[in-house]
C-alpha cells in the first residue's frame, strides 16, 4: 500500500454536544489518501461531506477518532496548525467570496505573510502561484479582484491557497456557479496540478461529470458514515445504486446501460466522450 498523505481513522464529530441540538454529522468515518492521488467525495446534502473536508487541515478537530496529516496528528484541541494548513490547503465553495485586498498581489501573498516569509519570497510565490492560473502577475497581479470575471476571481482564489505550497489540494463544488467554459478551464488546472506537481487532490461534487474527468477512486457519504469506496469507474457505472443515494449518474454511464439493455455492451465501460468514440468505432464499424 503507498504510503498515506492523509490518512483518516474512525473520525466522529459531533455538533453542539451535550445540547438539545446536538447532531452527530460523521460516524466512524476512514479514509486513505496517498502521494499524488485524486478521490472524489460525494453525497447527499447533509451526509457530512463538508464536515469532513474541514478536518482535513484542522478547521474542525475529532470528537473521537484520528485525523493524520503527512504522518502529524490532529489534536481534539490547541496545538500549532501551521504544517498541516501548509500540506493540506482547503479551497471553500464560492471562494472568490472572500477576496479582501485592494490588489490581486496583495490577495494571493495574504497567506505567505503570515507565515513571516522575506518580501522577496512572498513575491517568488505570488507570481508562481499567479502564473499556475493563468494570472500572471504582469499583466493580474495590480489589479482589483473584483473587476475579474467570475473564472478569473475563483482562478484567483485558488492561487490564494498554492501559494501556501500544499501537496494537497482540498476543494469543495470547485465548479459551482461557474459557465461551462470557466468551468472546463478549472477541471484543465486541476488535472495539470495533479500531473504535473504531483499534488493530491480530494474533489467534492455532486456532478459525477466532473469526478469522472477528475479522480481515479470516489468515497460516498450517507448520513454520515462510508457508503462506498471504490475505483470512480466502478461507482459511475452503478446507475440504480447512484439513484438511490441521490446521486445523478453521468450521462455516458446511462447511455451505457441503456446500450447494454439493447444487447450492445461496451467494455471497458466509458466515462469520458473520447472513451466513447474508441468503445463504438469497433462494434458501429461499417468495414
Amino acid at each position: 500500500m503507498k504510503t498515506s498523505l492523509l490518512e483518516i481513522c474512525d473520525l466522529v464529530h459531533v455538533y453542539m454536544p451535550g445540547t438539545p441540538f446536538e447532531r452527530r454529522a460523521l460516524d466512524g468515518v476512514s479514509l486513505r489518501v496517498a502521494p499524488g492521488e485524486a478521490l472524489g467525495l460525494a453525497g447527499a446534502s447533509g451526509s457530512g461531506k463538508s464536515t469532513l473536508a474541514q478536518h482535513m487541515n484542522g478547521l474542525l478537530r475529532p470528537t473521537q477518532g484520528s485525523v493524520r496529516v503527512d504522518g502529524m496528528e490532529i489534536p481534539q484541541r490547541g496545538g500549532n496548525l501551521g504544517r498541516v494548513r501548509a500540506t493540506v490547503g482547503l479551497l471553500f465553495q464560492f471562494p472568490e467570496q472572500q477576496l479582501f485586498e485592494e490588489t490581486l498581489e496583495l490577495d494571493v501573498g495574504f497567506g505567505p505573510r503570515n507565515l513571516g516569509l522575506s518580501p522577496v519570497e512572498v513575491g517568488e510565490r505570488v507570481a508562481e502561484a499567479l502564473e499556475l492560473v493563468g494570472l500572471p502577475v504582469c499583466r493580474f497581479g495590480s489589479r482589483s479582484p473584483f473587476a475579474l470575471s467570475g473564472g478569473e476571481r475563483r482562478r484567483a482564489a485558488l492561487a490564494g491557497v498554492l501559494a501556501m505550497r500544499p501537496r494537497c489540494l482540498v476543494l469543495d463544488e470547485p465548479t459551482a456557479g461557474l459557465d461551462p467554459r470557466g468551468a472546463a478551464a478549472l477541471l484543465d488546472l486541476l488535472t495539470r496540478l495533479r500531473e504535473e506537481r504531483g499534488m493530491s487532490l480530494v474533489v467534492i461534487s455532486h456532478r459525477m461529470e466532473d469526478l469522472a474527468r477528475l479522480v481515479d477512486r470516489m468515497v460516498v457519504l450517507s448520513q454520515g458514515r462510508v457508503a462506498a469506496d471504490a475505483p470512480v469507474r466502478d461507482l459511475l457505472h452503478r446507475t440504480d445504486w447512484l439513484d438511490r443515494h441521490s446521486l445523478e449518474a453521468p450521462a455516458l454511464s446511462r447511455l451505457t446501460a441503456r446500450l447494454a439493455q439493447e444487447g450492445l455492451s461496451l467494455e471497458p465501460a466509458p466515462l469520458t466522450v473520447s472513451e466513447a468514440e474508441e468503445a463504438l468505432r469497433g462494434p458501429l464499424s461499417l468495414g
